[in-house]
This record gives C-alpha cells, structure tokens and sequence, in this order.
C-alpha cells in the first residue's frame, strides 16, 4: 500500500469512526433529555428527604408476564426499542442527579439492608428494610430507571420507572414521552405493579 492509499483508508476509518461517535453521541444526548423529564417528579419535590436512585439500568418487566391492558396504548415501536436496548445493563449517566436524588451503585444500596435496626420504623414493615433506613436516615425510596425506547420516527419514547420503599410498598410504570418542536413531553403512564 503506497502513501496515498494509506491516508485514504486511514481518513475513510476515521470519518466512519467520527460519524458513530456522533450518532452515539446525539443518542446519550437524547436519552439524558428523556432521563430529566422522567425523574423530574423526583427532582422536584419540596418534601425533606432524598430518593437513591440505582446508577445502572434496570432490568425490565417480562414481556409475557405484561398485560395487554398494561401496554396497549404505549407506541409498540418505543416498546421494541426500549427491550432491545436494555439486553444488557447500562450505567446511567451521573448528570441526571440532583439533590434530591442521589445516584448509587447497587452494592452501595445493598449495604443498607445488611444493617440490623436499633429501632422499629414507621414506614418499614419488615426488618431489612427498617436497617436500611437507619443506614440511611432521610431517604425516602429507592428508583430505578430502564434506557429509554424510541419509535422509528423519534417522536416518541418510553422509560420503565419503579420505585420502591419497603417490602409492600413501590410500584412500576411504563411512562411514554412525545416530542414536541425537539422538547419531551409527558404523554402517559401505564402501570406494571403495584403493592
């Protein structure tokens, strides 16, 4: 190979590479967007207290074990996206904390239940819970998020959101966005469970 033909590949391996790293790049910038507008309920909250959430994504409901009535209004195309992207386990990015919501790892969540208590608590109904928060007094749940799914035309999106705060006490929810002249919008929820 002369010169010549060695900058060329060279310079074709290095556009490809760039325009993946762009397209890579601008799809994190859109699932950051859609991270904020569903974790803003958190972020926004006037109550004292703080929410963990798991800075990995988590895994998602099965598909056989989902209800029609569950998912039916949810864009089938988002949903397809979103379970082909969470395969396997993501780290979500730390930009989407705030100070209501603190991101950790799920070792360092697991280190809470590993505390036996000192005292009974008044939302926990079991001991494992009760030990994880007198580890971490103040905290009110804990949160995890899936990546989030995207129709074709990019005009929608649905994240999988639960929270959980003690053995008979979380939920989860489908939740699907629109995008409106390049803004996320809430559109709907559609809940998975519940105790």
């Amino acid at each position: 190979m002369n010169k010549i033909q060695y900058v060329k590949s060279a310079w074709i391996i290095c556009s490809i590479f760039l325009l993946l790293s762009l397209n890579s790049c601008a799809d994190s910038l859109q699932d950051e967007h859609v991270y904020r507008i569903a974790l803003q309920g958190f972020c926004s909250k006037k109550v004292k207290g703080y929410s963990f959430l798991q800075n990995t994504s988590t895994p998602l409901p099965k598909r056989t074990k989902l209800s029609t009535s569950s998912v039916g209004e949810l864009n089938a195309e988002a949903m397809d996206d979103m379970y082909d992207r969470n395969k396997t386990i993501t780290t979500l990015p730390a930009s989407i904390a705030c100070d209501q919501l603190k991101i950790l790892s799920e070792a360092e969540i697991l280190k809470g239940f590993d505390t036996k208590p000192k005292l009974p608590h008044s939302i926990a109904v079991d001991e494992d819970w009760a030990g994880f928060y007198e580890t971490f007094p103040g905290v009110s749940d804990i949160v995890k998020v899936s990546m989030p799914g995207y129709s074709k035309d990019g005009k929608q999106a649905v994240i999988y959101l639960q929270s959980v705060c003690g053995s008979l006490c979380g939920g989860g929810s489908f939740m699907q966005y629109k995008n409106v002249n390049g803004a996320w919008l809430y559109d709907k929820t559609s809940s998975v469970w519940t105790t």
